[in-house]
């Protein structure tokens, strides 16, 4: 990683100060750095400058999306600070390709492979980001509201041609805005600085990961406490409504088994006395016959 940021964290620097100026370049250099850290293993030989360059594009353009700010020329000369103003005119998207193309020199190939488009569509970005430059530039058209809208471009002979033009025409305005991201300097701690942020930040993201967890378990607790309350009091609502004294005790039910076996004791007394008195009868006519 000190190899890998000695080499092109100058320019990865330059970079995002140049989309979000330097407030948001410091803000946001931490979380690059995390990640090149992060996934350091999966560098390839010969591909760090862009792999580098390619993080630092996307993160930049995730920031400019969520209120990112681009530099606004101050400190700067007036014809700096006017072609700087016109350049934050753009949106994130060309805005990036004229930056990494024309002010930090790659290359149509090594432009295609940091931002994940094809050449022949960024040439077009290209281009016609630097007529609306130049459009500002020269209008002074600089507000909200004010975007100036270039013609889309294809790829027949008279727009190669129209290109071929603009790159002419704009060389002055390149060379003002390269010389402005060539001042974009880091400075000598910007390294130990980003380090240290970086630290702060994920301790403090240990911090909320903890407090969640925290949350989550002590959410956890209620909802089981509230579960059993909740039980409580169905169980208290069932004791409650069962008849006073026990109606499903053993006791209650014997009590009912005897006073349901009562009713029928008299009747069977009653059979008893009958078949008596019937064998004695019986008993009585035999001796009578044989006498």
């Amino acid at each position: 990683m000190e190899r890998l940021l000695a080499e092109h964290g100058p320019e990865l620097y330059r970079y995002c100060v140049a989309m979000l100026g330097t407030e948001g370049a410091r803000a946001l250099l931490p979380t690059i750095l995390g990640h090149l850290q992060d996934h350091a293993h999966e560098l390839e030989a010969g591909s760090e400058r862009l792999v580098v360059l390619a993080v630092g594009h996307n993160r930049c353009l995730e920031r400019s999306r969520t209120g990112g700010r681009p530099p606004n020329g101050q400190g700067l000369s007036a014809v700096q600070a006017n072609a700087v103003r016109a350049l934050a005119h753009l949106r994130p998207v060309g805005r990036d390709a004229i930056v990494l193309r024309s002010l930090l020199g790659l290359s149509w190939a090594e432009l295609e492979r940091v931002c994940g488009q094809p050449s022949a569509r960024l040439v077009m970005r290209t281009s016609r980001g630097w007529r609306n430059v130049g459009s500002v530039v020269e209008g002074g058209k600089i507000g909200p509201g004010q975007r100036p809208k270039g013609n889309r471009l294809s790829e027949d002979a008279s727009d190669w041609a129209a290109i071929r033009e603009d790159a002419r025409r704009f060389v002055g305005l390149r060379n003002v805005l390269r010389e402005v991201v060539e001042g974009y300097a880091p400075p000598d701690d910007w390294l130990e600085q980003a380090w240290l942020r970086l630290e702060e930040e994920r301790r403090e993201q240990q911090r909320q990961a903890r407090v969640r967890a925290a949350e989550r378990e002590t959410a956890a607790k209620e909802a089981a406490a509230r579960a059993a309350a909740k039980e409580a009091q169905a169980e208290a609502a069932r004791e409650a409504a069962r008849p006073s004294g026990g109606a499903f005790s053993e006791s209650s039910v014997d009590e009912e088994e005897h006073e349901a076996e009562a009713p029928s004791r008299p009747r069977s007394l009653r059979w008893l006395v009958l078949g008596v008195v019937l064998a004695v009868v019986g008993l009585a006519a035999r001796w009578l016959m044989l006498r």
